[in-house]
């Protein structure tokens, strides 16, 4: 019986995750990050803590217009790339 809740509350939850905007990550305490690339191609960076270690990879970067409502600054968008979330 608890399998079956289980799958079924999974079964529900999936789609939702697979629409959220943004899904947030702990790292813990801060140890070390880096930041590599170009804002004319692509950036990789990465983030490393107590806990875990994220890893961004952009694909190509183009740079906005203007920025969304609320930002200020210069504003890029990218289109591919990966996030890995490691132990």
């Amino acid at each position: 019986m608890r399998r079956v809740v289980l799958l079924a509350l999974l079964a529900l939850a999936l789609p939702s995750v697979v629409l959220a905007n943004s899904i947030d990550f702990s790292t813990g305490t801060f140890v070390s990050g880096s930041l590599t690339g170009s804002f004319s191609t692509s950036l990789s960076t990465s983030i490393t803590g107590t806990i875990d270690t994220i890893t961004l990879s952009t694909g190509t970067l183009t740079q906005l217009s203007s920025c969304p409502i609320g930002l200020v600054g210069t504003c890029y968008s990218f289109t591919g790339g990966s996030v890995t979330v490691a132990s």
